[in-house]
């Protein structure tokens, strides 16, 4: 902690910037990551017909609206299936928020984009 505060001390201006030769501190799931020796987590590869197949059977199976759906997407997609993570669902959740449509909708659009691009 006081190595810390002197480095802050030591910077001009008292800015959070760092110094050119210093290592930037690493997170807590970094540190936790290289205790265990894993590597950066893999995740699925897909085809353009695992992405339709999902979908169909989402698209017969899942009622209760948008909201049913988003989360049907992460428990399948992310919990299931291990397509990608957690933070960029929650990224392809918030664009989808953002483009006018159902947010599902918006949300499946950006998977497949995002899993397989556009053919």
């Amino acid at each position: 902690h006081d190595k810390a505060k002197m480095d802050a001390e030591a910077r001009p201006n008292g800015t959070d910037e760092k110094a050119p030769n210093e290592e930037p501190a690493q997170s807590k799931d970094d540190t936790a990551a290289d205790e265990k020796n894993e590597g950066p987590k893999q995740y699925t590869e897909v085809g353009f017909f695992d992405i339709f197949k999902q979908f169909v059977v989402l698209g017969w199976t899942a009622f209760g609206g948008p909201a049913a759906h988003i989360a049907l997407f992460r428990k399948i997609f992310i919990e299931k299936l291990n397509w990608f993570s957690d933070s960029l669902f929650m990224e392809l959740f918030a664009l989808g928020q953002c483009i006018p449509g159902p947010t599902s909708t918006q949300v499946s659009f950006a998977i497949g984009v995002v899993k397989k691009g556009i053919p």
